[in-house]
């Protein structure tokens, strides 16, 4: 049980009342309990149950007095009174939890990405002079990830599965380095058996990285600032659909292998053109697209750079690689994947 959790129960002993509170969609970074439960003790007289998630997710019956807080960092708390018991109130939320999620699934099939024009995607992959980045990942992916780090980092709590797996399967005490780290859901994992070390291109997101004990920097992922043969494995998750030319998707991918040791592998992920029917509510019509990203509460919406890979299209990009081994390539929850182990050349972008 977190603090949260805990606080609500006991203020709800004092009450003499039935208070829940429900963790859903994951657990609120541990800073950001001292807020929510402030903000219930500020409203008590009048509610008697907090919900870790949006209004939607109260009992229909109750809405209309519910009260949605954003707390810092971009996650929502909703306050409400019930008059029911702990059992009836979790029934009900569970039912409206099911209720909800199908309306999010209807929503993201209505919000569709739309494909880049031709004429816009090549002036914009054309390269800034004092940096080497495009003008399309500029725009799109770096200043758009500034801009919703905070709403970004409310919705990513924990690794994927499978990435979670690739990094307890390491040896223990390894050197582990998340290039586009993102909020940095990644490196506990790294951080529970080895050291994690992580960076990305977002300054936003690095520093939520750091507020949270996190061992980040701001860095280019074709780019990166590390030694050669340093880093025993390495992750590159979600980061690659955002790169806009082959020659520098390659060039990622060789800094990546640089830094490993020899025998060190790195776990790649990118967006699939193949989407998994009824899982995923992205439907992609051509491989460059805008993919919208709407803001809670606000009209603006933020269009995010992305090139979905089609099957087989990844495992190309290594093969320009010398010193490089494909381990395994695989599909999941909509992205592809591959593993690769370095050899004995280290290959140099």
């Amino acid at each position: 049980m977190t603090e949260l959790a805990a606080l609500v129960k006991r203020a709800g002993a004092r009450f003499g009342r039935a208070v829940d509170a429900v963790e859903l969609g994951g657990v609120l970074p541990e800073a950001l309990h001292k807020v929510a439960v402030a903000k219930m003790r500020e409203l008590r007289a009048q509610l008697d149950t907090c919900v870790v998630g949006p209004r939607a997710l109260v009992p229909k019956e109750a809405r209309e007095s519910a009260v949605e807080v954003e707390v810092e960092g971009g996650a929502l708390v909703t306050f409400y009174k019930s008059g029911l018991g702990l059992r009836e109130v979790r029934k009900l939320q569970k039912a409206a939890k099911v209720q909800t999620e199908s309306e999010e699934e209807s929503d993201k099939r209505k919000t569709k990405s739309r494909p880049v024009p031709e004429d816009e995607l090549s002036r914009r992959k054309r390269a800034r002079a004092e940096g080497g980045l495009p003008d399309i990942e500029i725009e799109h992916v770096k200043d758009v990830y500034d801009a919703i780090a905070p709403h970004w980092h409310g919705t990513r709590y924990k690794a994927w599965p499978q990435v979670e797996a690739f990094v307890r399967g390491l040896a223990p005490g390894s050197l582990v380095g998340d290039f586009g780290c993102g909020n940095g859901k990644n490196l506990p994992s790294c951080n529970e058996n080895g050291i994690g070390l992580g960076c990305d291109f977002s300054a936003g997101l690095v520093k939520i990285c750091a507020d949270l004990g996190h061992e980040v920097s701001v860095a280019d992922a074709t780019r990166l600032p590390y030694r050669d043969n340093v880093f025993d494995a390495a992750l590159s998750i979600a980061v690659l659909h955002h790169i806009s030319t082959d020659a520098r998707r390659v060039q990622l991918i060789a800094e990546t292998m640089r830094t490993l040791r020899v025998g060190g592998r790195a776990l790649f992920y990118a967006w699939a053109q193949e989407q998994d029917e009824g899982v995923s509510g992205h439907r992609f019509s051509e491989a460059d697209v805008f993919v919208p990203w709407h803001l809670r509460g606000q009209d603006c919406v933020f269009d995010r750079y992305c090139h979905v890979y089609q099957r087989g299209e990844l495992e190309a990009l290594f093969q320009q690689i010398p010193g490089v081994c494909i381990e395994r390539s695989y599909y999941d929850c909509g992205n592809w994947c591959v593993i690769a182990r370095k050899e004995g050349t280290s290959p140099r972008s």
